[in-house]
């Protein structure tokens, strides 16, 4: 009866059913007795998850199978994946998460996934991946990809490898999930060259899963394959399918197919804009928001942002959420700054509508609104509102909080907030965090390094991360332990969990973290330049750096790679991977550095005065240095500049820099420069005796 065939009666009875199922206590639950009844009402009841009284039927279902293990320990395996359909309907639930998690626990603790059938590893995967945050559900997606490894793939459906794909993209950074969808694109490769047709709904699961990994040898080759496919059959996709491949695409390196593709799209889409429904609307916003600004996007942009202007009543709270986040990255145009204005009212009106997981996205989008009456207004509200229901946000979601408040341009407003968050932390049980909510927290809470609860909270977790297996934290997870320690490196238990994790990461391959990850890890583990073990990480890293290719890392990266072998110059190895650096930023465009990434590289190429590539390198950032505005620098990076130049004091650039930041820091109050500048500064000016500027500010 819930089945599209039904009809309008289909739906009405289903919603009767769930109205009677929502009424059904526990002992009454008990006394149905068959699992295998309510895995069908879940799977109903999902088909209509815009239904009020379907929601509440699943909520009763889904809080019967979370009340304690017993609840999903007998039921047989297909009924277990019926119940975890249901639930995935309504991934902003906290019972539909909390019986998922118990699923995904049961799955795990039966173990013999070879029992199960390629259809329930699918069904599972997709499930759990709209959970991608909770350890249950992360843990089992990633047992279910070392299953599939094991298996012929050949014995998957094209549907079941899509779904395997589309699940798995959610855990890009696991090794399993990742050369389990390797392995899947090889196999889509082959079936694609015996003419094996996927489906409209396949081919959009298929791409936006294998954008996860642009880089992977097989995902791209299968990627390739598949746009061509699009292209010859952009009209056959319906809007569902059409939002997909637009959020697919914003994550592929700009080549000529996909440039192609974009610019079809982005007809198509503007073709058929009333057909999209609302939530698929603001799909597409988000989509469009990730990719690189041209004309395709500027024109898709206005037209969405009308589009939404006519329809705003239409968006329920997750989908006004959804827009917030996608217009905070679009260009300024006249529509789409009527439509973010709109927005901030419209987040107003519905403050009280808005669920933990829902005011989590609209801080996260509003940390890039451009600052203006009615954002700040509501972003206050938000802030309020976020304050009152602290209790009611889970782990992932305080963690999210942290991160998004600490972009707000309205700094005393996100301290006040991560204060108060940092206090709902201290309150709260820190075993029932798992690893990477810890990571996240620390990360956040590290750039507020003058509130004292946040200070509270990560030596708090410090303590907690010294309690657990560091085998249970991921790659990215140990990178942000450390840069958010590194802020407290005078602190005992931040200064024993670093150690800890340096030793950590020496038992690790090096070759599984990213660019990024390496960078931040040197950053950090420099905060501690005398430890063993630090600097064993660090030597260790550097040999990695040198295995790499340099050209892969980002400006930043590379600054804070220098910035951290800095603090061991006489190593032969750092000394090495600096030089190399150094080459590597001969060969780029200066105006791509930030000023930060600029007084970083200087300060730490000061430490090789000798070498060749230092020196050149230095010597065009200096030149870079006098394009740019000064008072754009800080007054401590001004400091470390001078003092990087100080090593080279007879180049033309670096004397004519140094000379320029002089006559800058001159004008500017002495109060704002600590003892440590003001000495550094001293000491600098001292090689240029003879500038009438150094002489001043000397």
């Amino acid at each position: 009866m819930s089945k599209d065939a039904a009809g309008e009666a289909g739906i009405d009875a289903c919603k009767a059913v769930a109205a009677q199922v929502s009424r059904l206590d526990k002992a009454l639950m008990n006394r149905m007795g068959d699992s295998r009844a309510l895995s069908l009402l879940a799977l109903s009841f999902g088909r209509h998850r815009r239904q009020p009284k379907c929601r509440d039927g699943i909520l009763s279902i889904a809080k019967y199978c979370s009340d304690g293990e017993r609840a999903v320990q007998d039921v047989e395996i297909q009924s277990l994946a019926l119940l975890a359909t249901g639930f995935s309907k309504w991934p902003a639930e906290k019972a539909c998460f909390q019986a998922t998690t118990a699923i995904a626990r049961e799955v795990c603790t039966r173990g013999h996934l070879s029992d199960y059938s390629s259809q329930h590893l699918a069904s599972f995967v997709n499930c759990f991946s709209k959970w991608p945050g909770g350890e249950e559900t992360g843990g089992a997606a990633v047992e279910i990809a070392r299953e599939v490894l094991l298996r012929q793939l050949p014995e998957f459906d094209l549907q079941q490898l899509a779904n395997l794909v589309n699940g798995f993209s959610k855990w890009p950074e696991q090794e399993n999930t990742s050369r389990a969808t390797e392995a899947i694109a090889g196999e889509v490769i082959e079936r694609r060259s015996r003419s094996s047709r996927f489906n409209e709904q396949q081919l959009a699961s298929l791409v936006n899963g294998f954008s996860k990994w642009p880089i992977g040898e097989d995902t791209s080759r299968a990627a390739e394959m598949l746009v061509g496919d699009v292209l010859r059959r952009l009209p056959d996709f319906n809007p569902q399918e059409v939002a997909s491949l637009v959020n697919g695409f914003s994550k592929w390196p700009i080549g000529e197919d996909t440039s192609r593709a974009a610019e079809m799209l982005v007809d198509d889409v503007l073709r058929r804009l009333p057909d999209f429904n609302p939530q698929e609307v603001a799909s597409l916003v988000n989509g469009f928001s990730k990719w690189p600004i041209g004309e395709d996007t500027s024109r898709a942009a206005e037209m969405l942002a009308g589009e939404v202007l006519r329809r705003l009543p239409d968006f329920n709270p997750q989908e006004v959420a959804s827009l917030v986040n996608g217009f905070s990255k679009w260009p300024i145009g006249e529509d789409t700054s009527r439509a973010a204005e709109m927005l901030a009212g419209e987040v107003l009106r519905r403050l009280p509508d808005f669920n933990p997981q829902e005011l989590v996205s609209l801080v996260n989008g509003f940390s890039k609104w451009p600052i203006g009456e009615d954002a700040s207004r509501a972003a206050e509200m938000l802030a309020g509102a976020v304050l009152r229901r602290l209790p009611d946000f889970n782990p992932q979601e305080l963690a999210s909080l942290v991160n998004g408040f600490i972009k707000w341009p309205t700094g005393q407003v996100a301290s006040r907030a991560t204060e108060a968050i940092a206090r709902e932390v201290l309150r709260r049980r820190l075993p029932d965090f798992n690893p990477q909510e810890l990571a996240n927290l620390v990360n956040g809470f590290s750039k507020w390094l003058t509130g004292q609860d946040a200070s509270r909270a990560t030596e708090a977790i410090a303590r907690e991360v010294l309690r657990r297996r560091l085998s249970d934290f991921t790659q990215q997870g140990l990178a942000n332990l450390v840069n958010g320690f590194s802020k407290w490196p005078t602190g005992k238990v931040t200064s024993r969990a670093t150690v800890e994790i340096a030793g950590e990461v020496l038992r690790r391959r090096l070759s599984d973290f990213t660019q990024q990850g390496l960078a931040t890890l040197v950053n950090g583990f420099s905060k501690w330049p005398t430890g063993e073990v630090t600097s064993r990480a660090s030597v260790e890293i550097a040999g990695e750096v040198l295995r790499r290719r340099l050209s892969d890392f980002t400006q930043q990266g590379l600054a804070n790679l220098v910035n951290g072998f800095s603090k061991w110059p006489t190593g032969e190895v750092t000394s090495r991977a600096s030089v190399e650096i150094a080459g590597e930023v001969l060969r780029r465009r200066l105006s791509d550095f930030t000023q930060q990434d600029l007084v970083q590289l200087v300060n730490g190429f000061g430490k090789w005065p000798t070498e060749e590539y230092t020196g050149q390198a230095t010597e065009l950032m200096a030149g870079e240095v006098l394009r740019r505005q000064h008072s754009d620098f800080t007054q401590q990076g001004l400091a470390m500049l001078v003092n990087g130049f100080s090593k080279w004091p007879t180049a033309e650039h670096t004397s004519r820099a140094t000379e320029v930041i002089a006559g800058e820091i001159s004008r500017r109050a002495r109060s704002d420069s600590t003892p440590q500048d003001l000495a550094n500064l001293v000491n600098a000016f001292s090689k240029w005796p003879e500038q009438e500027n150094t002489r001043k500010a000397w």
